[in-house]
């Protein structure tokens, strides 16, 4: 009678598997496709990017009859494990026929794929497991193992994501021809076999959040490779052979130490989204205007002190976010990115914008927070797309008269912005949701902002104001108002009565007779 063997194992994904990138540019968990993570904060508080994190790992648990599969939660599947199994124990058991003897004899008996693609199985599941032979006799093929798929008599399909005792890869792996996607995130895998290079059909890789400190050049050889996510990795660098990877759609390498990016990027023209956050970049190749289908570029959380003329090369930029650098100026060449929708300049020591940046028409999100501007171009009422518009924190104390013409705004945020005053041309922005004006040391409120009717949320925190215009009033969308540290002693009933009892009004001791 065959003794059963039950053994730890984490929840089971599905057998076919397909890789997402888990996500941060957020921009949140990492887009399966072209989203990277944006920074969008509220009323004055430092915008922060959000991170492209894969899940928490979790200890792997199984029983006798199915072999362990990768987790698509942090949660645990609890089995009774018998406490003289090769399971409990670190090392395999000892045994009386050698595992390669045992997978030849195992593999010579298998009809679904070739012995050699089920000997790599082998090889690949007693490698990342330490288990002895004896989970042969429970699988009638490789093919029927959770975490494998096959299709047209080949392996196709593999995710190992999640096994902490994954640490290296055997040769074998490279006998895997006709592999079309690898997942081994989140393993404590610190190389890589050159072999790796010998799976031409691999068009997904996942890498991200491992012990790798370096790539084989051989990567170089995955020429239908579309997907590589290597984040979170302590690489430091990439070898130039990244440039033969010339399917490449989507490459992930922030968090990875980076302190230079290899000229033979410029070689990947079909990249769509290259990510290059939280790395230790000074600069960029001029190279990198040579990406004609590139729609998301994210390098917030660098060292960049300049941008390269060419990154007006970029036709298809969509999404360009550069927060968290030490950019002092633009190059004017942005004038060019013309299918711009979001750009992202946080954190940075502009202390003015160029007049080009008026051409980017299809702007819709802007963030210029915690910068050096001691004045905004006329040109900036062209951007009549923007949805959302950040400038708090910075250094001018008017506005020009074009921010009138934005007026498809929601958000406005001028927190921390020393204002004289609020130009009447306001009053334009009727699709305004939102406007942040705390600390900006306004003593009085134009009429006309009475005519922002769908005005939900309204910052007026630590100013001079001593009264407030009866045409505030008129706001009858509010929900949220703030007047904390002003000078009044009361507040206009119009404005009372917009907020019934239970409404956010702060203070609403003003209110009260």
């Amino acid at each position: 009678m065959k003794q059963i063997f039950i053994i730890t194992l984490t929840l089971m994904m599905m057998t076919a598997c397909t890789v997402t990138e888990p996500a941060a540019m957020a921009a949140t968990t990492q887009p399966a496709a072209t989203t990277l993570p944006t920074t969008t904060p509220t009323s004055s508080p430092a915008p922060t990017t959000t991170m492209l994190n894969s899940p928490a790992a979790t200890v792997p648990t199984k029983t006798a009859t199915s072999w362990p599969s990768t987790p698509t939660s942090t949660s645990t599947v609890e089995a009774e494990t018998p406490t003289n199994t090769a399971a409990n124990s670190l090392e395999p058991t000892i045994m009386a026929t050698p595992l390669p003897e045992l997978a030849t004899d195992f593999c010579s008996h298998v009809t679904d794929i070739p012995q050699i693609e089920c000997e790599a199985l082998v090889a690949i599941y007693t490698q990342a497991y330490g288990l002895n032979g004896e989970w042969l006799e429970e699988v009638s093929s490789p093919c029927s193992l959770s975490a494998v798929a096959c299709s047209n008599h080949h392996v196709t399909d593999i995710t190992l994501a999640y096994i902490s005792r994954l640490n290296s890869l055997p040769p074998e792996i490279g006998n895997l021809s006709h592999l079309e996607t690898l997942d081994l995130r989140t393993t404590n895998l610190s190389s890589l076999p050159p072999e790796i290079g010998n799976l031409a059909s691999l068009k997904s890789l996942s890498l991200n959040q491992t012990k790798l400190s370096s790539l084989p050049p051989e990567i170089g050889n995955l020429s239908n490779l579309t997907e590589l996510y290597l984040d979170n990795n302590p690489l430091s660098s990439v070898p130039p052979e990244i440039g033969n990877l010339t399917s490449l759609r989507l490459l992930y390498l922030h968090a990875t130490d980076l302190s230079s990016v290899p000229p033979e990027i410029g070689n990947l023209r079909n990249l769509e989204t290259l990510s290059l956050s939280y790395n230790q970049l000074s600069s960029l190749p001029s190279e990198i205007g040579n990406l004609p289908n590139l729609a998301h570029l994210a390098l917030d959380n660098n060292q960049l002190n300049s941008l390269p003329s060419q990154i007006g090369n970029l036709p298809n930029l969509t999404g360009l976010y550069l927060g968290h650098n030490q950019l002092s100026s633009l190059p004017p060449e942005i004038r060019n990115l013309t299918t711009l929708t979001s750009l992202s300049l946080y954190d940075n020591n502009l202390s003015s914008l160029p007049s080009e940046i008026g051409n980017l028409t299809e702007l819709n999100h802007l963030n210029l927070y915690n910068n050096n501007l001691n004045s905004l171009p006329s040109e900036i009422g062209n951007l009549t797309r923007l949805d959302y518009l950040n400038l708090s924190a910075n250094n001018f104390s008017t506005l020009p008269p074009g921010i009138g013409s934005l007026s498809n705004l929601r958000y406005l945020y001028l927190d921390g912005i020393y204002l004289s005053s609020l130009p009447p041309e306001i009053s334009n922005l009727t699709k305004l949701e939102a406007l942040g004006l705390s600390n900006t040391n306004l003593s009085s409120l134009p009429p006309e902002i009475g005519n922002l009717t769908n005005l939900s949320s309204l910052y007026l925190n630590n100013n001079q104001l001593s009264s407030l215009p009866s045409e505030i009033g008129n706001l009858t969308n509010l929900t949220d108002i703030s007047l904390v540290n002003n000078p009044l002693t009361t507040l206009p009933p119009e404005l009372c009565a917009v907020f019934p009892e239970g409404m956010l009004l702060q203070p609403v001791s003003l209110c009260s007779p």
